[in-house]
């Protein structure tokens, strides 16, 4: 075999060893815009529920973390609606229920982080939903 078919044969292999590497970077880059969108999600790990939680492309979390000295999700949860009580709103939808606790508590946050949560409130029956889609406490503010 001369060189040149020597050289000829290497330089296929590498155009075959750079297809199979451009393929699996495509692949990869679906992969993680498939996870960038996924919500903070519950997932269970030998009997503990741990949370997975979406990242954005450049690697930061979702949202930030919760302010230190806030109180609970569903304390905030409970305070907002309470507060729209007051205000003589029939409940609050997802979309300002969120907005009202990143007003009042928690900058930055954003959906995914808090409805995952507050839906299992609802599923508990801590706090309800009405078929129109707003979030209500049990009991009315002036009690």
């Amino acid at each position: 075999m001369s060189d040149l078919e020597k050289i000829v044969r290497r330089e296929k292999e590498v155009q075959e060893s750079i297809a199979a590497l451009q393929k699996e970077a495509e692949e990869l880059a679906v992969a993680r815009r498939v996870l960038s969108n996924l919500p903070d999600m519950p997932i269970i790990v030998r009997g503990t529920v741990k949370r997975y939680r979406a990242t954005l492309n450049d690697g930061r979390k979702l949202g930030p973390k919760r302010p230190d000295g806030a109180p609970s999700t569903f304390a905030m949860t409970e305070g907002v609606l309470a507060d729209a009580e007051v205000a003589g709103k029939d409940g609050l939808t997802g979309k300002e229920l969120v907005d009202a606790i990143r007003e009042k508590y928690w900058p930055g946050l954003q959906s995914p982080q808090l409805l995952p949560i507050i839906y299992g409130f609802v599923r508990s029956g801590r706090m309800r939903k009405t078929p129109g889609g707003k979030f209500k406490r049990l009991k009315k503010a002036e009690e």
